[in-house]
């Protein structure tokens, strides 16, 4: 990737494994190049770094066809604000796995796919079924 420093300097230099670097620069790349022109200058869209980052911790899209149709989606579910929270993002892989959780997300929200995906993984919004998955 170009730029002032190789990633393995910039890997030490920030304390962070390799990979967790280029996820960060990819991260602002998709938000400075496809995301933020769409935003028509608006500057309070910056505050949506965090939705970037978490969408490359999570969803871990390759450089591929699909990987990079996945991120012109995540920008433009971005513009549609289909996230009222960061943390929403963070679920979005076991939106994008379940057909039903997807097809509501795509009508509503993704907090609406988010209590579409906790009913077939209960776990995931309670602690009780958490505890119980866990101690089986």
């Amino acid at each position: 990737m170009p730029g002032q420093f190789p990633l393995d300097e910039l890997a030490e230099m920030y304390r962070m494994s390799k990979s967790k670097v280029y996820d960060k620069i990819r991260a602002y790349r998709l938000m400075s190049e496809k995301y933020l022109p769409q935003t028509n200058g608006d500057v309070s869209m910056l505050d949506k770094w965090s939705y970037f980052e978490e969408f490359y911790k999570n969803c871990k899209p390759k450089k591929n066809n699909e990987g990079e149709q996945l991120e012109e989606n995540f920008v433009e579910w971005m513009i549609q604000g289909k996230f009222k929270k960061g943390e929403q993002v963070r679920y979005l892989p076991r939106i994008l796995k379940n057909p039903r959780a997807f097809g509501v997300f795509q009508k509503e929200n993704a907090e609406a796919a988010r209590r579409v995906v906790e009913l077939a993984l209960p776990e995931l919004g309670s602690r009780l079924y958490k505890a119980v998955v866990t101690a089986a």
